[in-house]
């Protein structure tokens, strides 16, 4: 059988995600199955996030909802 895999995630980030997909693919092929894999590619250095966030005081009012 051909699978494909697609996560957004892989190492070398190394999570239970990563490690679990690797678990499956060596599974997998032992079994005899063609197993693909598409994951993004990192950079060999990693980049300073540029996104900033901002945090908001405990009894600012703000309230979480559901539904």
């Amino acid at each position: 059988m051909r699978i494909l895999m697609i996560s957004d995630v892989y190492f070398p980030r190394v999570n239970g995600v990563s490690t679990s997909i690797r678990t499956f693919m060596r599974s997998l092929r032992a079994l005899g199955h063609e197993v693909r894999l598409i994951a993004p590619r990192y950079d060999a250095k990693p980049r300073r996030n540029r996104t900033s966030s901002a945090s908001t005081p405990a009894g600012s009012g703000w309230t979480r909802r559901t539904g």
